[in-house]
């Protein structure tokens, strides 16, 4: 499929957030540790589950748990839920039934290149219970994906390097788990990513595939679907043109039509960039036009809010400082706008969750540069998107245009700063940087010539994008010869 894109955004973040009012983050984690790989759940009467894994040492780790009764804002003392003795476990995930029943999956002893497996456990309100091998035959299982549906039967997917890449899954439904499942039963590399479940209990997904003999590199992203009443799994749609392997989510809107959010990597200067991409499904049935978002490293997001907005969260590199920041995309009024998540700490991963009216985030904070300490933290906001007009936030202005030549680039500095201005291509290479230093405060004005260029830019659309130590802006240019 031959990618199209369309850039109608306006973006600017501001490490202060202008749009939300995410509450002041709190510690889930009260103590300093290696904390990885959070996940949690709303239970129906409003508790909030979190477990992630301690780390002791390379190859060994736990998995712990602890709650919230007041939205977050204090959490119990951790306990140990694994309770293993030897061997790394890793990558957990919990959901919760009807009855307020939890259910975790986890990978175990995922050090090991062949024996690592998915372990499983419950919670009935007092104790969990024992750990149960959900892969007792199949060694080298992992990549476990835990989810529920509306009727409570717990699926849980994972993945093996057989037939050049095969994902299973089996459910639990009325006490009993159900034998092995293969859904694609074929010779073609196939990952399940991430699943929402729709009110008749179907699960639509977004992974990544690549036909047999293509290595990684030619992973792309796809949409698939499993028919709840049919008991049968759809073909696979593809999107994009180049590499990606993880970073992927989908959300449904109030029609039950799906948005992805994805990572696709695409070259530039001979490396390989990573760039945020977001579609949706429409009336029709069909898609959209791919639309670029911004480059984002990874653990991109999605979220559709209560008023029916796109909300896209991806990880991203701010090399000034020298730290990782989430950054929030959300559509309103069919204009992408975005801000800077306000955590001073490096954000290492991050997971959202709507309820009601809110957004939910669990993330681990680097909270000793330099170590490996890190704690797992808890914040929301609420989900109503409060616009601010770029124009007044930096006075950053590009005219005219569109443009035949000469483009003039005017914006304000609130402090002496170090200031970068780049121009791209849609594709999100690099055409040219404008400016790369240390600016006065004050008004500032810079004039670029495309014609001058030497490879002699044609027709069409470019982004200019302006960062500081304290916000980064981006607009679109259109320019025509």
């Amino acid at each position: 499929m031959k990618k199209l894109i369309i850039l109608s955004i306006t973006v600017i973040f501001f490490y202060q957030s202008h749009a939300q009012n995410w509450i002041e983050p709190t510690y889930v984690t009260k103590t300093g540790g290696q904390y990885l790989d959070p996940e949690f759940c709303i239970d129906h009467e409003g508790i909030i589950h979190c477990v992630w894994q301690d780390v002791y040492e390379q190859f060994y780790s736990q998995i712990f748990y602890s709650n919230s009764h007041d939205n977050g804002l204090t959490w119990s003392d951790a306990i140990n839920v694994s309770q293993n003795s030897e061997y790394r476990v890793s990558s957990p995930h919990i959901v919760c039934d009807s009855e307020n029943n939890l259910h975790l999956s986890y990978d175990y002893n995922s050090n090991s290149v062949t024996a690592i497996q998915i372990y499983y456990q419950m919670y009935n309100g007092e104790n969990w219970s024992d750990p149960f091998e959900l892969t007792p035959d199949t060694l080298l299982s992992y990549h476990n994906k835990l989810l529920i549906d509306h009727n409570d039967r717990v699926y849980c997917f994972w993945y093996r390097w057989d037939n050049n890449g095969t994902s299973f899954y089996r459910y639990y439904e009325s006490e009993t788990w159900s034998d092995i499942i293969i859904p694609y039963d074929n010779n073609e590399f196939h990952a399940f990513m991430n699943s929402v479940v729709d009110s008749d209990n179907n699960l639509h997904w977004i992974g990544v595939h690549h036909y047999q003999n293509e290595n990684s590199y030619d992973d792309k992203p796809i949409y698939f679907y499993y028919n709840y009443d049919s008991d049968e799994w759809s073909g696979f749609e593809e999107f994009g043109e180049g590499y990606s392997s993880v970073g992927v989510d989908i959300d449904l809107d109030e029609d039950e039509k799906p948005h992805l959010a994805w990572q696709e990597k695409i070259e530039q200067a001979g490396a390989l960039v990573s760039t945020t991409y977001y579609n949706s499904q429409n009336e029709n049935e069909t898609w959209d036009i791919p639309t670029y978002l911004g480059d984002g490293k990874n653990n991109q997001r999605i979220i559709i809010d209560n008023q029916n907005h796109p909300n896209v969260f991806h990880r991203e590199k701010i090399e000034i400082e020298d730290k990782w920041i989430v950054v929030h995309y959300y559509k309103n009024n069919n204009n992408w706008e975005s801000i800077v998540f306000p955590v001073e700490n490096s954000i290492s991963q991050f997971e959202v969750l709507k309820q009601d009216m809110t957004i939910n985030m669990i993330f681990t904070a680097v909270t000793a540069f330099g170590s490996y300490i890190r704690n797992v933290m808890f914040t929301r906001t609420d989900m109503i998107n409060q616009t601010s007009d770029p124009e007044t936030l930096m006075d950053f202005e590009i005219s005219p245009n569109p443009s035949s030549q000469y483009i003039n680039i005017n914006f304000h500095l609130e402090y002496e700063e170090r200031v970068s201005i780049h121009i791209y291509n849609l594709r999100g290479e690099l055409i040219k940087t404008l400016y790369d230093g240390e600016m006065l405060s004050g008004n500032h004005h810079l004039k670029w010539n495309p014609l001058d260029e030497s490879r002699q830019l044609n027709s069409g659309i470019y982004i200019i994008r302006l960062q500081t130590n304290h916000a980064i802006s981006t607009q679109k240019l259109e320019f025509i010869r």
